[in-house]
């Protein structure tokens, strides 16, 4: 604790994170700390801990939390998953329960096990999208009547015609 009446007349005191305290006398004359600053200052303090923590979560780490077996039997329900087609989630689930699918020891569990694991399945969520049909392109017609030494090429992006005519 300080008190230095040439430099500021407060008492002020050092806390263990560095940080100080001011109390400064009322109209009264008694030394008070505003507490209204300790809020601001917690807030701060927040805001400069969340700004400083980044959550990852890999697969490594999810992995972490099944048993070898439940692993193994996850990577073979996506397997199984991708076999069937990459049907929607709901359909395959229900694939699971109602034991339509034969030969197999995977588990509706299983399947879910892999989804918490992995994710949805990247081919999955790419084959769903579908293709936009694009615009019509407009047709360019002339009046003149085109000759008949005419070549016509074809760019991705460009139609070039010449005349050959204008080379002979």
């Amino acid at each position: 604790m300080k008190y230095d009446n040439n430099v500021k007349d407060a008492f002020i005191i050092t806390r263990d994170d560095n940080s100080t305290m001011e109390f400064v006398p009322s109209t009264d004359g008694l030394y008070h700390y505003d507490f209204n600053l300790s809020i601001k200052r917690r807030l701060e303090l927040e805001k400069i801990q969340k700004a400083k923590t980044m959550v990852i979560q890999t697969v490594e780490g999810i992995k972490r939390n099944f048993t070898k077996k439940e692993q193994e039997q996850a990577d073979k329900a996506r397997r199984l998953y991708v076999t069937v087609g990459r049907p929607s989630q709901k359909i395959f689930e229900d694939m699971l329960r109602k034991g339509k699918l034969v030969n197999t020891n995977i588990t509706f569990q299983d399947y879910r096990n892999a989804i918490q694991i992995y994710g949805k399945d990247l081919g999955d969520i790419k084959g769903k999208t579908t293709r936009k049909k694009p615009s019509q392109m407009q047709i360019i017609t002339f009046d003149k009547p085109s000759p008949k030494n005419l070549i016509l090429s074809i760019d991705i992006m460009f139609f070039y015609w010449f005349d050959i005519s204008d080379y002979c």
